[in-house]
């Protein structure tokens, strides 16, 4: 199922590209936290009654954001911040499996190898979540090196409980953009209707289910209903569950993808 030469080959190509998003994930999350203003309560509370409604929704409460450091990377970093930079770094990637082939006018010689085309997908999604992982561990060690410095308690369970949110949260961003690359065989379009999707599913989470409430029922067909940071990081109240979920998510999305490209006429 997985091709081991397939797998080295997609690390060694976007090593440089990842090293460069990781790095730069790593000093954001790092200068982020030490910006921690560390209010008291009664300040705090003025903040936030000056938010409107809509806005803490989508970014978070300042009430507990302005004076808890961890709820402070909450607002700052896992709300919105890291899955936005590691969901669309995984949507380039993935967009470059089918899009890039096709492109490059490459995708011919790539079926005519001794691989069924459902193992090079599998192949190339698997280094994909392995570049996903080493790229969220340098943002992990900024929230880290920030809490030390701030004199807040590190809480290395809880940060790899996120991170781990964020790393299957945006592998199932990379299955989307995969299965939208079947159809749509542009690699800046397919990455883009993906995010673009994504945001919109996170607006309907954050906002539009505490508004519609008949949309709730159908709140589980959403990612981002998994995606609870907030949870662990001021509640101290992970669920594993939500992982697996997520996963489920990603997972759905690269077997439809590679059911679609084995039986598509593939267009080079």
């Amino acid at each position: 199922m997985f091709n081991t030469a397939l797998i080295r080959m997609f690390l060694l190509r976007h090593t440089k590209l990842v090293a460069i998003v990781a790095a730069a994930a790593g000093l954001l999350c790092l200068f982020l936290t030490l910006l921690f203003p560390n209010m008291p309560d009664d300040e705090a509370g003025v903040v936030s009654a000056s938010w409107p409604p809509i806005v803490r929704d989508l970014f978070g409460d300042p009430l507990l954001g302005f004076s808890d450091i961890h709820a402070w990377l909450h607002l700052q970093i896992f709300n919105i911040t890291f899955w936005a930079i590691y969901g669309v770094l995984a949507a380039i990637l993935a967009a470059g499996i089918i899009a890039r082939e096709i492109e490059c006018k490459t995708m011919d010689i790539l079926l005519s190898c001794p691989i069924r085309r459902r193992d090079v997908l599998a192949s190339e999604l698997a280094a994909i979540l392995i570049l996903l992982v080493l790229a969220v561990l340098p943002a992990l060690a900024g929230c880290a090196a920030g809490l030390a410095a701030m004199g807040g308690e590190i809480r290395l369970g809880t940060l790899v409980m996120v991170g781990a949110e964020g790393v299957f949260l945006s592998f199932s961003l990379a299955s989307a953009t995969l299965l939208i690359s079947v159809f749509v065989p542009n690699q800046v379009l397919s990455a883009a209707l993906a995010v673009a999707a994504y945001g919109l599913m996170f607006f309907v989470d954050s906002v539009l289910v505490r508004l519609v409430s008949a949309l709730e029922p159908c709140a589980f067909l959403n990612p981002f209903h998994f995606y609870n940071p907030e949870a662990a990081l001021i509640r101290q109240a992970a669920r594993p569950g939500d992982l697996i979920a997520l996963f489920a998510f990603g997972a759905t999305g690269a077997v439809v993808a590679a059911l679609v490209f084995a039986r598509r006429d593939i267009r080079c």
